[in-house]
């Protein structure tokens, strides 16, 4: 990286006196606080986050000079800043009127961020990051897909040379992995002219110097710890380095990078394009007055367009995580913990691997987290897999513990304490799967059409049929030439270019920016009649015998809720009105075969969308209430209900 300052040749004391200069004008106020806290024991780290656009800003040429410093040399230049902070502490409580109730702490960083946009220092990927950015200061995003233990790493300790007592101070080393090594012999003169030539040494004790230490793929330290888990979507600032594999007999030495982080920041809540200026909120917000996450699984028949559906879910999200169930392991759908090499001498390749410390792995429900996870050909998952997932889809969250290794007579290999963790999955599960055997049996339940168990099935929210019922006709018909008359038409690009959207048609990157909008600006409380219309509703349908025992649980009155919340959500609203009840209804109808309510099954593949829903919606309304026994204030009309209707109207509304 070219540097148009030889930051070189301008003295340390020089570069911590600007430093200090820089706190005095910029952080005065954050030095202050820290002063004020009561804990000032080594051990508690305290940070200072310090914009890199500032400091060049700050002073003209001086400040322009230190940023391209810190740049450059971040290895030389983090030092003098944590002893200009320290420095600072001194003249600031000596200055303060509340000094009294001040305590310098030793252990203040600075974390630098904002860095400037350039292609050097701003790294689009991991995959973008090059061997001549070693030792300087660079900025990547990613997501964590790895996260290790924490544990107690030493920095330095101090060695006594046996023969004239000099004391040698070991530094911990991040391109040797933190390993230290004794001086060969020792260097002191002692004042005679010739070096001692010393070669044993002792540890002197008490004089350890440690701190907190955590691994994810890129390195963390201090009051980092724990500033990130598995699946979130982090932009980290650091020093990149080199780092040596351990070595091994009858193997090359090898290298990899590493990143020494300085500012960790965590955006779940910033993903892609769906942050929504306050402009866009407002356009929103006018167009829309004239468990959380809920889960859908298609079931239906090949070519039914299930993968294409997934596909636009996992678009309209701006975090997803799309994958399939064929030769998916519960590890691969949710976490895992393994073990790194520890790169120890001798032994077994087993031993060598306990020498290593636990790592977790995301898995895809960790790393769709707060988006969609779509997942196709469901069924394919192996029976001893699916158990994993019931966690992450019921209570969002994933419990991982692993013991600690032993040997067989008791020895101990690694960490005994072994690994106990929890990481959230708050993620929608899409999934679609095929009826077993030839197709759809209507005699049979959805358990053994589907070949899942009921425990599961029960999760979804939302279990829709997509049924190819031309197939079963026979014969020739309009609709069937239509549909070939079309996909030739296309394939030999008779089509025409597409038609231009009007005005009211929303592109994807709007719609995706809204359905996030309203999921972050809106949490719907029910109103009294809308609880009682949901209510009666799971009342009917635990009293039906017809409906499927495993869609009738306490979840489908939960499941009704959610989903009533996020059709108000979609509605722009902060409330649930009992025209979101209704629809839910419908919709919930719609998964569920035979159903007394709706006289009849429900096709999703074949329902249309209303033109004029605001019209027919009197008409759906009282056609639901009178079946189920309730007036528009959900007070009962009589006994049982009735006035069913034909289930292919009623699906003609959604």
């Amino acid at each position: 990286m070219h540097c148009i300052f030889d930051v070189a040749v301008t003295l340390d004391s020089e570069y911590e006196k600007m430093m200090a200069e820089y706190l005095q004008a910029a952080h005065v106020q954050e030095v202050v606080d820290i002063l004020l806290e009561l804990d000032n024991t080594s051990s508690r780290h305290y940070s200072i986050a310090i914009s890199l656009h500032d400091v060049l800003d700050w002073d003209g040429a001086r400040g322009a000079w230190l940023g391209t410093f810190l740049v450059h040399e971040p290895s030389r230049a983090l030092p003098l800043f944590e002893e200009a902070i320290r420095a600072v502490q001194r003249s600031v409580m000596a200055a303060h009127e509340d000094g009294h109730f001040m305590s310098v702490k030793p252990s203040v960083h600075a974390r630098l961020y904002r860095l400037p946009h350039c292609t050097e220092l701003r790294k689009l990927n991991v995959s973008s990051l090059r061997a001549d950015d070693s030792n300087c200061l660079i900025q990547v995003p990613g997501t964590v897909i790895r996260t290790g233990q924490l544990k107690m790493l030493q920095l330095s300790r101090e060695y006594e040379c046996a023969k004239c007592k000099f004391r040698h101070t070991v530094r911990a080393e991040l391109e040797e992995r933190h390993q230290m090594s004794l001086p060969a012999e020792c260097t002191a003169s002692g004042g005679t002219g010739k070096p001692c030539g010393g070669t044993k040494f002792e540890l002197v004790d008490g004089s350890e110097e440690c701190h907190d230490y955590q691994e994810v793929r890129i390195q963390e330290q201090d009051d980092l710890i724990d500033a990130c888990k598995p699946g979130d979507d982090i932009t980290v600032v650091g020093t990149l380095r080199k780092r040596w594999r351990p070595l091994s007999r009858g193997n090359r030495p090898d290298a990899e990078l590493a990143i020494d982080a300085l500012h960790v920041h965590v955006h779940n809540d910033e993903v892609g394009s769906a942050r929504v200026s306050r402009e866009l909120g407002a356009e929103f917000e006018a167009c829309m007055r004239v468990r959380g996450e809920s889960h859908l699984l298609l079931v239906g028949d090949a070519g039914t367009g299930k993968s294409a559906l997934l596909r636009h879910a996992a678009r309209l999200s701006p975090r997803s995580v799309l994958t399939t169930g064929i030769g998916a392991t519960s590890a691969g759908l949710t976490c895992t913990a393994i073990r790194e090499p520890g790169g120890g001498r001798g032994g077994s390749r087993r031993r060598e691997m306990a020498r290593g410390e636990w790592m977790l792995e995301a898995g895809a429900l960790v790393l769709a987290d707060g988006g969609v996870c779509a997942i196709d050909e469901f069924d394919s998952i192996r029976e001893h897999d699916r158990g994993a997932i019931h966690e992450a889809m019921e209570q969002q969250t994933l419990s991982v513990a692993k013991a600690g290794d032993r040997g067989r007579y008791g020895e101990i290999w690694g960490d005994t304490a072994g690994l106990v963790c929890k990481l959230r999955t708050k993620c929608s599960v899409f999934a679609a799967c095929n009826p077993k055997g030839k197709g759809y049996d209507h005699d049979r339940s959805i358990s053994v059409n589907t070949g899942l168990p009921s425990p599961l099935l029960s999760r979804f929210d939302v279990v829709l049929l997509l049924l190819d019922k031309s197939r079963a006709g026979g014969g020739r018909s309009e609709e069937h030439d239509r549909d070939a008359q079309h996909i030739l038409r296309e394939a030999c690009g008779e089509e025409g270019p597409p038609p231009e959207p009007d005005a009211a048609t929303w592109p994807l990157e709007k719609m995706r920016a809204y359905v996030e909008f309203v999921r972050g600006s809106f949490r719907p409380s029910v109103t009294p009649p809308a609880q009682r219309a949901i209510v009666a509703y799971y009342s009917h349908q635990r009293q039906a015998d017809t409906t499927s025992e495993a869609r009738t649980t306490i979840r489908l009155l939960e499941s009704a809720v959610r989903l009533a919340q996020a059709h108000a959500r979609l509605m722009f609203r902060e409330e649930v009105t009992l025209l979101d009840a209704i629809y839910v209804i419908v919709v919930l109808e719609s998964s569920t075969l035979h159903s007394r309510l709706a006289g009849g099954s429900i096709c999703a593949l074949t329902s249309m969308f209303d033109e004029t829903p605001d019209a027919t919606y009197p008409l759906l309304r009282d056609k639901i209430l009178d079946s189920l026994g309730i007036d528009a204030e959900g007070r009962p009309l009589r006994q049982g209900g009735g006035g069913g209707y034909p289930g292919e109207r009623l699906g003609g509304y959604m």
